[in-house]
């Protein structure tokens, strides 16, 4: 803690009043820490004030607060102006909408009127701080990497004042940024310019980057760089620093009978929880492959010749970013089919090729895939991702547009093992055992496995049998398209991205 690190002598911290916020250890997700310094002067102390509250989808806002003139005429109007604060951001207000609305009551309160206000919104979902200030000094921006920055932009005038709004800024936020929020009593100090107080506090600020000072420590060493000990304070000074978290995403387990017609339901489930962790659409894509093949593996090999046992399904994410998966069942690894052999074995190779790392262990007690995978976008850290990470359905639909040449098949949904034999079949069918030539449209799959791959292969076998050459259209640079030139389908169908 603090008595760890080598710090000048700071002033007494003394709590003025309300001005630290009351319960900033039990907010999940965050790190918070808060100081202030009692001034002197009766005659300007007593009016810096803070909050902080949490709000929907795991956001939370801060905001300090400055009243001109101070003394005990300013409790009544803090009092007014914070819960004017907290109505505004409970009814899901911007931080320009919030200083406006505080603007308007400064015009009815005459304690009020020139006060200054800095409020800011941590929202990681969006994976953004949004702050705003009405003649408020702005916050020190403490990226986890890269310099300690103050956020620069329109200062708005003071509330109550004529003049310009304040213009909200909006910086990219992962786990690790922190934000530094203070009133001016921090940079007073006689003798020393402001544009050396400004340097100076920087500086102090950039020391908790990448995690070298908890907020605890670094509020006492802000305080103790900028009011040393001994130092007259006149005004109150009030500091508060907020570090974003890693959100913690709780692991995922799912244990089901391993029949084919369970993997859509692993999916769903394996969806949901992906979507939840902030997993971008590829990346998902490339998880829900993998963890098909090894659920696949435990459908056609683990309980051959006996009741279907249960295979589960676990992953579990770092702060990294990386996500670590396992799949087990209980039953005996039973190869016999040399057809079964070779698709089992592309469909390892689609695992391997998706998967940063990849362990299989089989024994007496059952097979267990073990499986690594380095996220390129989304979780806990990194950029925003909007998009859910699977849209999904449990059913495939088939669509023949019998008029174009050649004839085009339409797939949308999945295809995977629970319907291949029946699509292989029915395509088999409408193109006359492969002597009709055919254009199979995947551009509406949102899924497909090596017994979907291994009925394209069969498919395009017969078309080459007959003289064809079977045409197969998929979304350009899509996990799909990996999927097919990884299996080799290229070497007997035209694979046609769009």
């Amino acid at each position: 803690m603090a008595g760890e690190a080598d710090f000048p002598e700071s002033p007494a911290a003394v709590p003025i009043g309300d001005a630290e916020p009351a319960f900033l250890d039990t907010v999940h997700g965050y790190e918070f820490a808060a100081g202030s310094v009692a001034g002197s002067d009766s005659r300007r102390g007593g009016g810096d004030w803070s909050e902080a509250l949490t709000l929907d989808g795991g956001r939370l806002a801060v905001a300090v607060g400055d009243l001109v003139g101070g003394g005990d005429s300013s409790a009544t109007a803090i009092t007014m102006l914070r819960g004017a604060l907290v109505s505004a951001l409970l009814a899901g207000d911007d931080v320009s909408t919030v200083l406006r609305r505080l603007d308007a009551l400064a015009g009815r309160l005459p304690e009020a009127v020139g006060s200054t206000v800095a409020v800011a919104i941590f929202d990681p979902a969006n994976q953004e701080l949004r702050c705003a200030s009405a003649g408020h000094p702005w916050p020190i921006f403490v990226p986890r990497s890269g310099p300690a920055v103050f956020l620069a932009g329109s200062l708005g005038m003071p509330l109550a004042r004529a003049g310009e709004h304040a213009t909200p800024q909006t910086v990219p936020l992962a786990a690790g940024d922190a934000l530094v929020l203070y009133t001016d009593g921090v940079l007073s100090r006689r003798g020393r310019s402001p544009e050396e107080s400004d340097a100076l506090f920087l500086g102090a600020a950039a020391e908790v980057r990448n995690g070298h000072f908890s907020c605890l420590e670094l509020t006492e060493r802000l305080l103790a760089v900028m009011l040393p000990g001994g130092a007259p304070v006149q005004d109150d000074a009030v500091l508060l620093v907020v570090r974003a978290g890693s959100v913690e995403i709780p692991p995922f387990r799912l244990g089901v009978v391993a029949r084919p017609e369970q993997l859509s339901t692993v999916r769903r489930a394996l969806s949901e929880w992906m979507t939840g962790a902030n997993i971008g659409a590829e990346d998902a894509m490339a998880v829900q492959l993998a963890v098909g093949e090894a659920m696949a593996n435990s459908v056609e090999h683990a309980y051959r010749d006996q009741a279907p046992g249960q295979a589960v399904v676990t992953a579990a994410l770092r702060d990294s970013g990386q996500l670590h998966l396992e799949v087990a069942d209980h039953g005996r690894w039973q190869e016999t089919d040399l057809v079964a052999s070779a698709h089992r074995g592309r469909g390892l190779h689609l695992v391997r090729a998706s998967m940063g790392d990849v362990r299989l262990d089989r024994g007496p007690g059952g097979t267990t895939v073990r499986m690594t995978y380095q996220l390129t976008s989304g979780g806990p850290v990194g950029k925003p991702v909007v998009a859910a990470a699977w849209a999904g359905t449990d059913v495939l639909e088939v669509e023949v547009l019998a008029d174009e040449k050649p004839v085009r098949v339409r797939m949308t949904g999945e295809l995977d093992a629970a319907n291949a034999e029946e699509v292989r079949d029915r395509v088999q069918q409408i193109s006359r055992g492969g002597s009709v030539p055919l254009r199979l449209d995947l551009l509406g799959v949102e899924y497909l496995d090596s017994f979907a791959v291994r009925t394209l292969f069969e498919l395009a076998m017969a078309a080459q049998a007959s003289g064809e050459r079977l045409t197969v259209t998929v979304p350009a640079r899509s996990p799909i398209e990996r999927v097919l030139l990884a299996s080799g389908l290229n070497q007997l169908a035209t694979i046609d991205p769009a």
